[in-house]
């Protein structure tokens, strides 16, 4: 577009142009006709000094013109030259008005605005020379300075009178004049190839224009001195022609750069022969004034001056070329070494070539080598991994089950002693797996949405087990700026969560293992969370602390070391911290306990449909519950739990202090709805407490819910213990709290008084959330088979099993099944092909869920898993509390046990 009107703009001001030169052409010609045909001297100076001003006028006028149309290079020159020509007029006007009237207003002030032309021409030239390029400024000023000064000698020779009649200062301007308006030609002379410029008419005219009107301005001048002026002579119009050519010139004034070798070689060759041109022009200047007759001795004077001026600056410009061909010489004989240099370099370099291709060759076999053995190393660690898994299970599963059955004393130790030692061979070949995998850099995160509060208590109720058999209380706090769903490898989180609580249940003998997660910053799209796992046991050394992230370090890495373990755990959470864009660390003081801490980057997730708070009932609004726990992070966890669920809690840590607290708010008329009491407490345990609150008619009032950290202790209720309205197994989940309040606010005091009601436990929660779900297990091994059979059965499902993946298939059709466990490697269809068929073929109908059971575990198995159409993952050894879990997320049940 840019281009399309830059093309208009010329169009049109060429049309101005014309529209200007032609008329002024033809007056100019008419008049100098009149001239010659009038009679009247008088008239004849009128027409000469009309064709002059339509000249004059016309030239300024097409200067102006090239100045709006010019580009960005041309517009600098053009605008002096149409100052220049503008002084011209204003010079014609004067000497016009001078002529005509016979009167002069200030004396000279004619020949100053016509010498303006001049420098306005230089100053135009020079601003072209800045704007094209960088040139060298001394041969440039040498070569100019000399020019101009042999011209100006050879000019005076043959231009200054010869004999001394005139004064000074007429005598003056009449030198001037060649030397301003000469010079423009000498500047354009040295100009042209010193920038290289292309051969183009359109700044060749205005140059010689210059030249021509400077030649003219002599020869009128000796004339006006020699009183020999006529009108209407020749000399006259060809001043008009001149001027109107100077204004046409400097319209089209244009210039451009050519850089091909030939032409640069032209344009240095010119410049080399100036030097010589003016030193003969000098010679045959000095010829001149000793030839011509009655020539001044001034004149005489400066001829030989400049003569001798001249022949300096050619040997100065002579000198600056001979440094210049020095300067070219070392630097060809610097680029010829540096030449032989490279030369001798690409030798070497190709030897160099050569030995880097061979290398390359025997790196791209070695590579092809390597790759072979890791793939058999993988193929060999997936199938030590499964072969190893397979008789796990096998001895996990099936202690469990001998624990199940009423065993001795002494019995039941050797049954946990042999589930404990295959738990920790599990644990080892875990920690190796994911820290070859690590160290491989294969293991990369599955990232998903996943709800905090739930993970963090899974987690709880996963280690729980291996606490209470010590006495230890845990805890899982999350603080309430924690958002309710993030994206994040649930899979990772729970394993380093795992970790972390397993060494602190490790090394803790008694007291409590707090589980927490809080947030550290947290923007628009994703939140930083600290988790936490603080333990009151040993505690660790200060110069132990800086090893325990380090590969198979241990804080005790002696032979008489009490606790065992590969030294990989704390290892592999660092690494998994730092892929979740954060860091791990350690808070510890021996004997103090510890603090173990990692922070995780997450995005936020936005839950498919907006979630009610967990517990959110309105049987439970504007409820009020005591909690009795002698352990503060239990009632600080319990408290926000209970504000969850819209309750206001109070909170105290002894018997003693409940029952005051009781008989003040009962008093006030404000009775609790609902107390919650730990069954171990100091001084007096729970149980006693809630006989003496029974034993008080105005506390009866308040339903008594027993929390217990006991694993051993019946689900059912019992006629020993007949003053609880519920049992609650810590650590208490929000869900299950929610549901044994919803259950026991359901009725009022008196009937749970009365037994009329039904005791609220797990095993009651179990019942209603597994009843009428009925689960397909697809596994040809019969000892995992009886393993998983048993486990299902333990969580009160009905169970089926088939021996491979087309037995499956068939069983899945007959719609009877709500869930399917899948095992991956089965005869005649495995678990995957069997996994898509299904898929295949349930378009459109009900989604049942499957779930991956499968003895490998290497990288890429659960995506394999996930690619086949499977929605879970469960690795063997089959773990119980994880099976538990993943059967509650699949089949929207609140709490199995």
């Amino acid at each position: 577009m840019s281009v399309d009107l830059s093309a208009t703009t010329d169009a049109y001001s060429s049309r101005i142009a014309l529209k200007v030169l032609l008329p002024a052409s033809m007056i100019v010609g008419g008049a100098f006709l009149a001239a010659c045909l009038s009679d009247n001297p008088a008239v004849v100076n009128l027409l000469d000094y009309l064709h002059w001003t339509v000249a004059a006028i016309a030239a300024a006028t097409l200067a102006w013109l090239g100045v709006r149309s010019a580009d960005e290079h041309d517009r600098a020159p053009r605008r002096w030259f149409a100052y220049g020509l503008t002084s011209t007029l204003l010079a014609q006007l004067l000497f016009d008005m001078q002529q005509i009237t016979h009167w002069t207003p200030i004396p000279n002030l004619s020949d100053a605005l016509f010498l303006g032309f001049g420098p306005c021409c230089v100053l135009g030239l020079i601003t072209s020379l800045r704007t094209r390029s960088r040139v060298q400024n001394r041969p440039f000023v040498l070569d100019v300075t000399a020019l101009a000064l042999v011209i100006l000698t050879l000019t005076l020779d043959v231009y200054l009178p010869r004999r001394e009649t005139m004064g000074l200062v007429p005598l003056s301007i009449l030198v001037i004049y060649p030397i301003s308006l000469l010079t423009p030609g000498c500047v354009g002379v040295v100009l042209a190839p010193t920038l290289r410029w292309r051969l183009d008419l359109r700044w060749a005219l205005f140059l010689f224009a210059t030249v021509v009107n400077s030649a003219l301005w002599m020869v009128w001048n000796s004339e006006y001195v020699s009183n020999s002026l006529q009108g209407a002579s020749w000399l006259n119009l060809v001043f008009s022609l001149v001027c109107l050519s100077m204004g046409y010139g400097a319209f089209v004034w244009h210039t451009e750069i050519r850089r091909d070798v030939f032409w640069q070689r032209r344009c240095e060759a010119v410049l080399r022969l100036i030097p010589l041109f003016v030193v003969g022009a000098a010679v045959v200047s000095v010829a001149l004034v000793w030839t011509l007759p009655h020539v001044l001795p001034s004149v005489k004077l400066a001829t030989e001056g400049g003569a001798a001026l001249v022949t300096v600056l050619a040997a100065l410009r002579q000198n600056l070329s001979l440094l210049e061909h020095d300067r070219l010489v070392a630097a060809e004989q610097h680029l010829s070494e540096r030449t032989r240099e490279l030369q001798a370099s690409n030798s070497r370099l190709a030897t160099i070539n050569e030995q880097l291709a061979a290398a390359t060759e025997r790196a791209t076999e070695m590579a092809q080598i390597a790759q072979v053995a890791n793939q058999a190393k993988s193929e060999f660690l997936a199938n030590m991994s499964h072969e190893i898994r397979t008789p796990m299970n096998g001895v996990i599963g099936m202690a469990e089950m001998l624990l199940d059955a009423p065993l001795g004393h002494q019995q039941r130790d050797y049954a946990e002693t042999i589930r404990d030692s295959a738990r920790a061979l599990v644990t080892v070949i875990n920690d190796i797996l994911d820290f070859s995998k690590i160290e491989a850099g294969k293991l990369e995160l599955d990232v998903t949405r996943v709800e905090m509060r739930d993970l963090l208590e899974d987690v709880a109720r996963l280690i729980s087990i291996q606490a209470h058999a010590k006495n230890l209380e845990v805890t899982a706090y999350v603080d309430p700026a924690v958002p309710e769903f993030v994206q994040g490898d649930a899979g990772r989180l729970r394993q380093v969560l795992i970790n972390l609580c397993g060494n602190a249940v490790k090394f803790t003998q008694e007291g409590e293992v707090a589980l927490s997660v809080s947030v550290v910053a947290q923007d628009a799209d994703s939140t930083t969370l600290r988790f936490e796992v603080r333990d009151t046991g040993l505690g660790i050394p200060e110069n132990r602390l800086h090893t325990l992230f380090k590969p198979f370090s241990q804080v005790d890495g002696s032979t008489t070391r009490r606790f065992g373990g590969t030294g990989l755990g704390l290892s592999i959470v660092k690494r998994l911290a730092e892929m979740m864009g954060g860091e791990a660390g350690v808070l510890s003081r021996q004997g103090a306990g510890s603090t173990f801490w990692f922070v995780a980057r997450l995005a936020i997730a936005i839950p498919d449909a907006p979630a009610p708070r967990a517990g959110a009932n309105a049987a439970l609004q504007a409820q009020r519950a005591l909690v009795v726990d002698d352990n503060a992070t239990n009632c600080k966890v319990l408290e926000g739990q209970l504000q969850r669920c819209a309750i206001q809690a109070l909170c105290v840590n002894s018997a003693a202090d409940a029952l005051t607290v009781m008989r003040e708010e009962r008093r006030s008329g404000r009775a609790f709805a609902i107390a919650l009491i730990d069954e171990q407490m100091p001084g007096c345990n729970g149980v006693e407490l809630a006989r003496l609150i029974n034993a008080e008619p105005l506390l009866r009032s308040t339903r008594l819910v027993l929390m217990t950290s006991s694993g051993k202790r019946s689900e059912e209720p019992r006629s020993a213990e007949p003053e609880f309205a519920g049992y609650l197994l810590k650590p208490i989940a929000q869900r299950d709290l929610a549901s044994c309040l919803k259950l026991v606010l359901s009725g009022s005091a008196e009937h749970w008084h009365a037994r009329t009601q039904t005791i609220v436990t797990q095993n009651l929660a179990a019942q209603r959330g597994s009843e009428r779900h009925r689960i397909l297990i697809a596994e040809d091994n019969v000892v995992n088979e009886k393993v998983a059979r048993h486990s299902l059965q333990r969580l009160g499902f009905e169970v089926d099993a088939v021996k491979n993946g087309r037995e499956a298939v068939t069983a899945w059709q007959t719609g009877r099944y709500d869930l399917i466990l899948m095992d991956c490697q089965m005869p005649e269809l495995d678990g995957y092909e069997a996994t898509r068929e299904i898929r295949t073929r349930e378009r459109g109908l009900q989604h049942i869920p499957i779930v991956a059971l499968t003895a490998h575990a290497m990288k890429d198995d659960d995506l394999k898993c996930k690619a086949a159409g499977m929605d879970d993952h469960l690795t063997k050894p089959l773990d119980r509390e994880r099976l538990r879990l993943c059967l509650e997320r699949h089949l929207r049940v609140d709490q199995l046990v």
